[in-house]
């Protein structure tokens, strides 16, 4: 959790938000990320302290990526291809029946999205040039690379740590019996 914020803050705002200085896009997206990058940043310093809100940071993911990022391109652009992958990382956060109906919440999030596309075309606003969808989809691949990247590391962290953990067991158990 607290990697996850971190990486969103530093995504968020130092990456992405970044790039969107180089393209024609509407300014409530940038505002949105910034919060977002904010939230993050700010969920992160909690989670050092040992308060977690993995809810608000889902919700907050799903407000910005989804419902603030969508009208830039829509299906066009890298939200429903890149911009996913993340979301569904952050369910790992939850346990049971929490994270099922969550799970059904980000996927009916972007069906949503794009079923209120082709309803209201209007709402989507248009890429300026093909070089904003190309620095756009490019973004997007960063980010869903970034967030693999550190989810795959903290499996292997943790997967190595609980085998050291059980190996240091059993050799205390192998000298208890001796």
């Amino acid at each position: 959790y607290e990697g996850l914020c971190l990486v969103a803050a530093i995504l968020a705002l130092g990456v992405v938000l970044g790039v969107n200085a180089a393209q024609n896009l509407p300014v409530t997206i940038n505002v949105a990320l910034a919060i977002f990058g904010g939230l993050s940043a700010w969920l992160w310093l909690l989670a050092r302290r040992g308060r977690t809100f993995p809810g608000l940071f889902l919700i907050a993911q799903l407000g910005v990526l989804g419902v603030g990022w969508f009208p830039n391109a829509g299906t066009h652009g890298s939200l429903p291809y890149y911009f996913f992958v993340p979301l569904c990382y952050s369910i790992l956060l939850f346990d049971g029946s929490r994270a099922w109906a969550l799970c059904a919440l980000v996927l009916a999030e972007p069906i949503g999205l794009i079923l209120l596309e082709h309803q209201i075309p209007g709402l989507i606003i248009p890429f300026q040039s093909e070089r904003d969808r190309l620095i756009d989809i490019s973004t997007g691949i960063v980010v869903a690379g970034t967030t693999c990247a550190l989810i795959i590391w903290l499996a292997v962290t943790g997967y190595r740590r609980e085998r050291q953990r059980l190996r240091v067991a059993l050799d205390t158990l192998t000298r208890s019996e001796d």
